[in-house]
């Protein structure tokens, strides 16, 4: 169930492209961000936090945990006119995760 949940901004953002090519007036592109593990009081009340640390963070490769402001800084640069050559895309940001635990 965890997984669908996951796979479900990435498949969206590719369906609404699909739906939006028909011309408009209003040009919107639609783009992802897919985050990495984050101790969020959610995630402390789960797991309690030792037991979170300690499974992630030998998984990040500056041995740090990602912060909510790092995911936010990402979606701001979607949101700015920096990101006007992306559509369709899910930015992983997860401090580097995935390219070390593939």
């Amino acid at each position: 169930m965890y997984y669908s949940f996951k796979s479900t901004p990435k498949a969206l953002s590719r369906c609404r492209i699909y739906q939006l090519q028909q011309p408009s007036i209003l040009v919107i592109a639609i783009n992802a961000v897919a985050p990495g593990p984050m101790l969020t009081e959610l995630m402390k009340g789960y797991y309690g936090e030792d037991v979170f640390t300690d499974h992630y963070l030998n998984q990040m490769p500056k041995k740090q945990l990602l912060k909510m402001e790092e995911v936010a800084r990402v979606v701001l640069f979607l949101s700015s006119e920096l990101s006007d050559a992306l559509c369709g895309e899910t930015i992983l940001a997860d401090a580097g995760r995935v390219r070390l635990n593939p």
